[in-house]
């Protein structure tokens, strides 16, 4: 028994792809049909079973990667590896000129394979939204956001960042305000994160299996 039930028209969705420069620029894929890509990057650590991976060795499984274009996977485990493998879409993959990287994390939390200045990638990584915070800090990302929404939109493609007060806003007790310095337009946003002083040595010291590392080590660690 269920207390509600809803009813979808599949007819009427249509797949829906964020064009740059942020993941809230969604429209339907139609719309981008033809435009040029230079990246191409599967999997993530979310998500992804076997049978996605294998669709996508299928696709390409007697065919090459064009010269101008990277081709990467990111394996959602190493049992999904391990199965891909013992199928032989791994090998497909690779023939086909795919880079097989390390199981796990990666595009998704800003860690590796950032496609280049001014060239289209197509990911099929899950977006991040606040609820997620804690595990970018694990892998020393800072996550950070604009007191003013509208500062967002005043950044464009190709300008050159600069983030200011940063070790001082994750000293315990600080006020978690840092500056974000547009130097190519000589402004200047207020920025914050929402991390705890016990969060706050995370992305300070690196990542929180290094700090797990440095406890170990010290002496009656």
């Amino acid at each position: 028994m269920y207390d509600r039930t809803d009813e979808i028209d599949l007819s009427t969705l249509a797949p829906l792809i964020a064009r740059p420069i942020s993941p809230g620029n969604v429209v339907p894929v139609r719309s981008v049909a033809g435009e040029p890509v230079r990246q191409a990057v599967i999997g993530s650590s979310a998500n992804p079973g076997p049978r996605d991976f294998a669709i996508a060795a299928a696709v390409v499984a007697g065919r090459q990667t064009h010269a101008a274009v990277s081709f990467d996977v990111n394996p959602t485990s190493r049992e999904i590896l391990a199965d891909l493998t013992r199928m032989g879409s791994t090998l497909d993959l690779i023939t086909a000129g795919a880079r097989i990287h390390q199981a796990g994390c990666l595009g998704c939390i800003g860690r590796g394979q950032a496609a280049a200045a001014c060239r289209n990638s197509v990911r099929t990584f899950p977006r991040t939204f606040p609820g997620h915070w804690q595990n970018l800090t694990n892998y020393g990302v800072l996550p950070l956001e604009f007191e003013q929404a509208a500062d967002y939109d005043r950044i464009d493609a190709g300008d050159r960042l600069r983030l200011e007060n940063v070790h001082a806003s994750l000293a315990p007790g600080a006020e978690p305000r840092l500056r974000l310095r547009n130097t190519t337009k000589e402004e200047t946003y207020p920025v914050r994160h929402h991390l705890s002083d016990g969060r706050r040595p995370v992305p300070a010291g690196g990542t929180i299996a290094a700090l797990a590392r440095e406890e170990q080590e010290r002496p009656g660690g």
